[in-house]
C-alpha cells in the first residue's frame, strides 16, 4: 500500500492503562480514595486534587498538544464500577471547580476516538516513522511475532462470525418496530429486505446476545491471538460456533 491510504498514527500511553499513582481506587487496590467531607478526620480533598493536578502538568509535558489522556484502569479493576466511578465524579467535580480560581486543567470523561478526534482537529504536525518496526522481545531470542500468525483459521473464523453478528443486528433494528415479546419474539422482516416473514418461536434478541458474548471473548487479546492452548482455543471454537448456530436460526427464519 501507498500513500495516505496506508498510514496509521500511534501513539504511546502515558502511565500504561493504568490509575495515576495514589488514584487506584478498586476493590483490588489499596490507595485511599477522595474524603471530601470536610467533618471526616480522613478528608484529603486538596491533597488529592493537587496531587492529580501535578501529574497532569507533569504528564502534559510529554504531549504535543493540550489534550492529554489519563487513563483509569488496571486488568481486573472496575467488578464492583460503582466505587471507581464515585472517586472519578469527585475528581472530576473538584479539580474543574479550580478554574474558578484561574486553574486551566480541565478533566472529562473521555473514550480513544474523542481524544483522537480532539488531536486531530488541533492540527498539529506530527513525526513520522517509515523505517522498520522491530518486534517487543522480552527476552533473548523471545520476539512477540506469534500472535500476528499464529492459529491463522482461529483468527478467520473470528472475523467471519464478526461479519455475521454485524449484518444479525441491523436486520433486527430495522424490524424493532413491528417486534412484539410475549415469551417468544415475532420479528417481521422489513422492506429493504423485499420479503415478509415472521419469525416465530425463537428467542431472537437472546440469540444475538449469545454471539455478542462469544465474540467479545473471541476478539479478548489472549484469545485472537492464538496464543492459548490447544484445550481453551478449542472451548473457544465450541462457544462461537453455538452461538452462530443460534444466530443462523433467526437469519434464516427472517428470509424465508
Amino acid at each position: 500500500m501507498e500513500g495516505s491510504s496506508s498510514d496509521l498514527f500511534t501513539s504511546v500511553l502515558y502511565n500504561h492503562y493504568s490509575y495515576p499513582t495514589g488514584f487506584c481506587v478498586d476493590v483490588n487496590c489499596e490507595d485511599d480514595p477522595i474524603i471530601d467531607n470536610p467533618d471526616s478526620p480522613d478528608y484529603n480533598l486538596e491533597t488529592k486534587v493537587q496531587q492529580f493536578i501535578s501529574f497532569v502538568k507533569e504528564q502534559a509535558k510529554s504531549f504535543t498538544t493540550d489534550h492529554i489522556i489519563v487513563t483509569m484502569g488496571q486488568d481486573f479493576n472496575y467488578q464492583d464500577a460503582s466505587m471507581n466511578y464515585k472517586n472519578i465524579d469527585k475528581l472530576i467535580r473538584h479539580v474543574n471547580a479550580l478554574q474558578t480560581k484561574g486553574s486551566d486543567v480541565n478533566v472529562m470523561y473521555s473514550t480513544p476516538s474523542c481524544y483522537l478526534k480532539a488531536i486531530h482537529d488541533a492540527n498539529q504536525t506530527w513525526t513520522t516513522k517509515t523505517d522498520d518496526f522491530f518486534p517487543y522481545g522480552s527476552d533473548a531470542h523471545s520476539y512477540w511475532t506469534g500472535y500476528f500468525t499464529s492459529r491463522p483459521t482461529h483468527k478467520g473464523f473470528e472475523r467471519m462470525a464478526n461479519n455475521f453478528l454485524q449484518v444479525s443486528p441491523t436486520m433486527l433494528d430495522m424490524c424493532v418496530s413491528s417486534c412484539h415479546y410475549e415469551g417468544t419474539c415475532v420479528f417481521q422482516v422489513c422492506k429493504q429486505l423485499s420479503v415478509l416473514g415472521n419469525v416465530t418461536g425463537i428467542d431472537a434478541v437472546g440469540k444475538l446476545d449469545d454471539l455478542r458474548r462469544a465474540m467479545g471473548i473471541m476478539q479478548h487479546h489472549d484469545a485472537i491471538t492464538g496464543t492459548e492452548r490447544q484445550e481453551v482455543a478449542d472451548d473457544y471454537i465450541r462457544m462461537l460456533t453455538a452461538a452462530l448456530r443460534g444466530c443462523e436460526d433467526v437469519t434464516k427464519a427472517a428470509i424465508k
